[in-house]
């Protein structure tokens, strides 16, 4: 194939631990500090737990279920908190980012639908 390897991943039970950068495409710069700076490990949560996260950790909307929407601004897609991706680094500092392949967004760029039913 003529594609370079990315990131190559090591697989611990549910998690993935991104251990080296070889980047198939172009990344932003918070997507190159998330998978090469430091190994990234995706947690394996439960629901109840991953609630827990979000409402800890998101200082701009209130949680209240893993099936509430939120629209991202950056990539212009809805998902809902089932979809977010929850990554630990090695410093065990947890981070948030958009389901969307490519979107680098977090909590602060994520808004409240306005859906017109």
């Amino acid at each position: 194939m003529g594609i370079e390897p990315a990131a190559r991943v090591a697989r611990i039970g549910f998690g993935a631990i991104f251990t080296d950068c070889v980047c198939i495409r172009p990344y932003s710069p918070r997507e190159l500090l998330l998978l090469c700076s430091f190994p990234m490990y995706s947690l394996p949560l439960t629901p109840g737990r991953k609630l827990k996260l979000f409402q800890k950790h998101d200082p701009h909307k209130q949680w209240w279920s893993l099936d509430e929407m939120r629209f991202c601004a950056k990539c212009g897609h809805l998902f809902i908190g089932r979809d977010i991706q929850v990554f630990e680094d090695e410093k065990s500092v947890i981070h948030f980012q958009c389901p969307t392949h490519g979107c680098d967004s977090g909590f602060a760029d994520w808004q409240y639908p306005n859906l017109h039913l």
